[in-house]
């Protein structure tokens, strides 16, 4: 009976002081708290093949998912990543990369054939790369993708797993800078059969900082940090969570109740309605960015293939309203395409606002056309769906009723959507961001190189401006070369298949308990830096 009773006593009094130790532990012990980053993207990114990757969004994923050989240094200048050492032939047309000692997520080697395969498959004529433009200072490699020629006469080898030789056309001085841009990061051999656009989790081998762990359409990204990350030990994050809410306003909301610890630019949007407010926190921040707002037209298509037409609207436009009263961030208005922080010096190519020489060159262009006001009556103006936008869609729609008599129709659609149209032509004129992909001018520039450049979104080409381009690769001195550079800008401005409105800002609101937030000096954030400190949190 005694034995009886004595048997649940003692399991109470044991059970009485393992609550007891465990109450004792501290908060740290209990509940082991991971680093986790979160931040807002606005939009599903449309893949996360970095060979694929055109739109801002997964571009910017596959940043934190990947590297290449070359990576941007805060200065602007290049650091190595996946390459040890790099020799350059005395003529500048063979660069020989040597392959750091790094792996894929999945614990094998990454390799020579590795860059070779990716490039290769970027290059193959059915290979779906809207950036593919940019591997064309390689030999052959512009003819492959034209189907010219085969593959294998790209100038792409990989001798051995350590060593990957390339040869140029011609001196690039800007190769390197090219590299550092995620189309040139290489893919898994997986990555073919992987279904990149759909949901839940994938499995994805990355060879960047972090790996990725949960896809759910439309909802979030979850990365993990990469073990086998050569530089794991610099990451302080555990893992970075993505969120993908739309609605400015509701964004901001979850950043003040303390649901995401960055907002704004590089990966969503601050709204328009609370910027005066905002922008007077210890908390926002703002730096100049290396992206110019474009508004573009289709040069191929009635009335903008008009040149005193395209010059119209673009005089009629007056910048500083726009960047005064509907963005305030205190951007630059743009006169030129290329944004300051890109050229030595800042030059301006036209009037802001000219609204006497704009209606000049729409009595004129109408003469040429053989027109009326009443024909231009209805016009399109397509944008993508979002608040900013929208507001900077109303003011020009004004702008150019007030100045030119003319009343535009206002048209938002889907990212997506809306970059297709312009790839297809099926716009007159529109709204589209340009950002630097890389760090030289000719980045702003070689997108209108060709009319059958993906990019080339108002289908604008000019032989004069293809000759200054393909002279600037000549050039030996930076000051020459830069001048040359100048003279095709000055070539496009006055052609105006786009008008610039302003350069743009990297605004956003960053929590206090973050460290080393760092900005490249195009905008963008170095993520695997980031570090948080929970003791402030």
């Amino acid at each position: 009976m005694v034995a009886f009773f004595l048997y649940p006593l003692c399991n109470f009094l044991l059970l009485c002081s393992l609550v007891f130790c465990f109450s004792c532990q501290s908060p740290e012990q209990k509940y082991p708290k991971e680093k986790i980053l979160r931040i807002n993207l606005t939009r599903e990114p449309t893949t996360l093949d970095p060979r694929k990757a055109g739109d801002l969004t997964s571009c910017l994923v596959d940043f934190i998912l990947f590297e290449g050989l070359c990576k941007q240094s805060p200065q602007g200048g290049i650091e190595l990543s996946g390459c040890s050492s790099i020799e350059i032939s005395e003529d500048k047309k063979t660069y020989t990369f040597t392959i750091e000692t790094s792996m894929w997520s999945s614990g094998e080697p990454v390799t020579a054939y590795d860059y070779e395969r990716s490039w290769k498959a970027v290059l193959d004529p059915s290979f779906p790369a809207v950036n593919a433009h940019l591997f064309y200072p390689i030999l052959n490699a512009e003819e492959a993708k034209k189907g010219l020629v085969p593959l294998d006469e790209v100038g792409v080898i990989a001798k051995n797993e350590k060593t990957l030789c390339v040869t140029l056309k011609e001196s690039t001085p800007h190769f390197l800078q090219l590299l550092t841009f995620c189309t040139f990061f290489p893919a898994h051999q997986s990555m073919n059969g992987l279904n990149l656009s759909s949901s839940q989790k994938q499995d994805l081998i990355s060879n960047g900082p972090f790996q990725l762990s949960l896809w759910k359409h439309d909802d979030e990204i979850y990365v993990k940090k990469n073990p086998y990350y050569p530089k794991k030990d610099t990451i302080d994050l555990d893992g970075i969570k993505m969120l993908m809410v739309g609605d400015e306003s509701s964004a901001l909301h979850l950043y003040e109740k303390g649901e995401l610890d960055i907002i704004g630019a590089p990966t969503s949007h601050l709204p328009a309605d609370a910027l005066a407010s905002i922008s007077r926190k210890k908390q926002f921040h703002n730096l100049p960015a290396a992206g110019t707002m474009l508004c573009i037209f289709n040069t191929e298509a009635f009335p903008f293939s008009n040149l005193n037409m395209r010059k119209a609207f673009a005089l009629a436009i007056h910048r500083k309203e726009i960047t005064s009263h509907v963005t305030q961030l205190g951007e630059q208005i743009a006169t030129g395409l290329i944004p300051p922080i890109l050229r030595k010096h800042d030059r301006s190519f036209f009037v802001d606002g000219d609204d006497n020489m704009a209606k000049s060159l729409l009595e004129k262009g109408m003469q040429e056309l053989g027109i009326t006001l009443h024909d231009l009556q209805g016009l399109t103006y397509s944008y993508s769906a979002a608040a900013t936008n929208h507001l900077i869609a109303q003011t020009l729609q004004q702008q150019w009723l007030k100045t030119l008599g003319v009343k535009v129709k206002l048209e938002h659609s889907h990212s997506k959507v809306l970059l297709d149209s312009f790839a297809r032509g099926n716009y007159q004129l529109g709204q589209f961001f340009l950002f630097a992909q890389y760090f030289d001018p000719m980045n702003f520039l070689e997108r209108f190189k060709h009319k059958t450049i993906q990019k080339n979104f108002p289908h604008w080409e000019s032989q004069s401006f293809i000759q200054l381009l393909e002279k600037s690769t000549h050039q030996k001195n930076p000051h020459q070369r830069a001048l040359v550079l100048e003279e095709a800008e000055e070539e496009f401005m006055n052609s105006m298949p786009a008008a610039p409105i302003f350069y743009s800002s990297s605004a956003c609101l960053i929590k206090p308990y973050l460290r080393n937030v760092t900005f490249t000096p195009m905008g963008s954030i170095y993520f695997e830096k980031i570090a948080i400190d929970l003791d402030k949190k």
